[in-house]
Protein backbone atom coordinates (compact mmCIF):
# COMPACT_ATOMS: atom_id res chain seq x y z
CA UNK A 1 0.00 0.00 0.00
CA UNK A 2 1.47 2.88 -1.24
CA UNK A 3 1.10 6.71 1.35
CA UNK A 4 0.79 10.01 0.10
CA UNK A 5 3.22 12.58 1.00
CA UNK A 6 0.72 14.14 3.43
CA UNK A 7 -0.11 10.89 5.29
CA UNK A 8 3.54 10.06 6.14
CA UNK A 9 4.41 13.62 7.54
CA UNK A 10 1.27 12.94 9.55
CA UNK A 11 2.43 9.55 10.65
CA UNK A 12 5.84 11.34 11.44
CA UNK A 13 4.55 13.79 13.67
CA UNK A 14 2.37 11.62 15.65
CA UNK A 15 5.35 9.11 16.33
CA UNK A 16 7.42 12.24 16.71
CA UNK A 17 4.74 13.50 19.77
CA UNK A 18 5.01 9.64 21.06
CA UNK A 19 8.99 9.68 21.40
CA UNK A 20 8.84 13.39 23.29
CA UNK A 21 6.38 12.16 25.55
CA UNK A 22 8.34 8.93 26.58
CA UNK A 23 11.04 11.43 26.59
CA UNK A 24 8.90 13.63 29.39
CA UNK A 25 8.27 10.52 31.15
CA UNK A 26 11.66 9.42 31.45
CA UNK A 27 12.88 12.57 32.69
CA UNK A 28 10.10 12.60 35.23
CA UNK A 29 11.04 9.49 36.45
CA UNK A 30 14.55 10.19 36.61
CA UNK A 31 13.97 13.42 38.44
CA UNK A 32 11.90 11.78 40.98
CA UNK A 33 8.61 13.30 39.85
CA UNK A 34 7.30 9.65 39.87
CA UNK A 35 6.99 6.75 42.33
CA UNK A 36 4.74 4.53 40.72
CA UNK A 37 2.56 3.34 37.94
CA UNK A 38 -0.78 1.76 37.20
CA UNK A 39 -0.96 -0.24 34.61
CA UNK A 40 -4.30 -1.20 33.12
CA UNK A 41 -4.07 -5.22 31.52
CA UNK A 42 -7.13 -6.46 30.43
CA UNK A 43 -9.86 -6.61 32.85
CA UNK A 44 -7.33 -5.26 35.71
CA UNK A 45 -4.97 -2.87 37.02
CA UNK A 46 -1.19 -2.93 38.46
CA UNK A 47 0.38 -1.11 40.68
CA UNK A 48 4.44 -0.49 39.89
CA UNK A 49 6.44 1.45 42.59
CA UNK A 50 9.82 2.61 42.54
CA UNK A 51 12.07 2.24 45.26
CA UNK A 52 12.67 5.48 46.85
CA UNK A 53 13.51 7.27 50.45
CA UNK A 54 9.85 6.75 51.24
CA UNK A 55 10.01 2.86 51.40
CA UNK A 56 9.30 3.45 55.43
CA UNK A 57 6.11 5.44 55.27
CA UNK A 58 4.88 2.76 52.51
CA UNK A 59 5.28 0.08 55.03
CA UNK A 60 4.24 1.98 57.59
CA UNK A 61 0.69 2.43 55.73
CA UNK A 62 0.45 -0.73 53.73
CA UNK A 63 1.03 -2.78 57.60
CA UNK A 64 -1.78 -0.38 59.75
CA UNK A 65 -4.57 -1.82 60.64
CA UNK A 66 -6.74 1.45 59.04
CA UNK A 67 -7.51 1.61 55.59
CA UNK A 68 -5.83 3.89 53.85
CA UNK A 69 -6.82 5.90 50.26
CA UNK A 70 -5.52 8.69 47.88
CA UNK A 71 -7.72 9.44 45.44
CA UNK A 72 -7.92 12.18 42.55
CA UNK A 73 -10.11 15.08 42.17
CA UNK A 74 -12.10 12.39 39.45
CA UNK A 75 -12.16 10.37 42.69
CA UNK A 76 -10.29 7.52 41.13
CA UNK A 77 -7.89 5.58 43.63
CA UNK A 78 -4.99 5.91 43.37
CA UNK A 79 -3.49 4.01 46.45
CA UNK A 80 -5.17 1.72 48.75
CA UNK A 81 -3.28 -0.09 51.09
CA UNK A 82 -4.29 -3.95 51.88
CA UNK A 83 -6.39 -2.94 54.42
CA UNK A 84 -8.83 -1.16 52.50
CA UNK A 85 -8.94 -3.52 49.71
CA UNK A 86 -9.75 -6.21 52.76
CA UNK A 87 -12.80 -4.50 54.05
CA UNK A 88 -13.97 -4.83 50.60
CA UNK A 89 -13.42 -8.43 50.46
CA UNK A 90 -11.67 -7.11 47.32
CA UNK A 91 -8.32 -7.91 46.09
CA UNK A 92 -6.05 -4.68 46.01
CA UNK A 93 -5.84 -4.62 42.37
CA UNK A 94 -9.01 -4.43 41.62
CA UNK A 95 -9.51 -1.40 44.04
CA UNK A 96 -6.62 1.06 42.11
CA UNK A 97 -7.38 2.66 39.66
CA UNK A 98 -11.05 2.48 39.97
CA UNK A 99 -13.53 5.22 40.99
CA UNK A 100 -14.15 5.60 44.92
CA UNK A 101 -17.91 5.75 44.08
CA UNK A 102 -17.57 2.39 42.55
CA UNK A 103 -17.78 0.84 46.09
CA UNK A 104 -20.68 2.89 47.66
CA UNK A 105 -23.93 1.84 47.08
CA UNK A 106 -26.54 3.73 45.33
CA UNK A 107 -28.66 4.70 47.89
CA UNK A 108 -25.34 6.10 50.34
CA UNK A 109 -23.20 7.72 47.14
CA UNK A 110 -25.04 11.41 47.61
CA UNK A 111 -23.93 12.16 51.37
CA UNK A 112 -20.42 10.32 50.19
CA UNK A 113 -19.98 12.52 47.32
CA UNK A 114 -21.02 15.61 49.92
CA UNK A 115 -18.12 14.37 52.40
CA UNK A 116 -15.84 14.35 49.64
CA UNK A 117 -16.78 17.42 48.23
CA UNK A 118 -16.32 18.98 51.79
CA UNK A 119 -12.70 17.82 51.64
CA UNK A 120 -11.94 19.40 48.31
CA UNK A 121 -12.91 22.47 49.04
CA UNK A 122 -12.05 23.15 53.26
CA UNK A 123 -8.88 21.31 53.04
CA UNK A 124 -10.51 18.56 55.21
CA UNK A 125 -13.85 16.68 56.46
CA UNK A 126 -14.86 13.86 58.84
CA UNK A 127 -17.96 11.58 58.49
CA UNK A 128 -19.26 8.22 57.98
CA UNK A 129 -19.61 6.50 54.38
CA UNK A 130 -21.28 3.37 53.76
CA UNK A 131 -19.43 0.69 51.42
CA UNK A 132 -20.16 -2.57 50.18
CA UNK A 133 -21.46 -4.00 46.77
CA UNK A 134 -23.52 -6.34 45.14
CA UNK A 135 -21.76 -9.48 46.91
CA UNK A 136 -20.50 -7.66 50.39
CA UNK A 137 -22.60 -6.97 53.65
CA UNK A 138 -22.61 -3.25 53.90
CA UNK A 139 -20.05 -1.56 56.16
CA UNK A 140 -20.16 1.60 57.80
CA UNK A 141 -17.00 3.17 57.95
CA UNK A 142 -15.64 6.54 59.93
CA UNK A 143 -13.74 8.54 57.00
CA UNK A 144 -11.25 11.15 57.62
CA UNK A 145 -10.36 13.07 54.67
CA UNK A 146 -7.02 15.90 53.82
CA UNK A 147 -6.29 17.61 51.01
CA UNK A 148 -2.82 16.99 50.37
CA UNK A 149 -1.78 19.66 47.27
CA UNK A 150 1.55 18.29 45.83
CA UNK A 151 4.16 21.36 44.49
Amino acid sequence: MTKTYDELVSRIEELEAQVTESHEIIEAIRKGEVDAFVVKSDDQHELYTLKSADKSYRIFFEQMNEGALTINEDNIILYSNSRFASLLNAPLETVIGFNLFDFIPEKFVAPAKELVKTSWEKGESKGEIVLGNKETRLLPLLFSMNRIELE
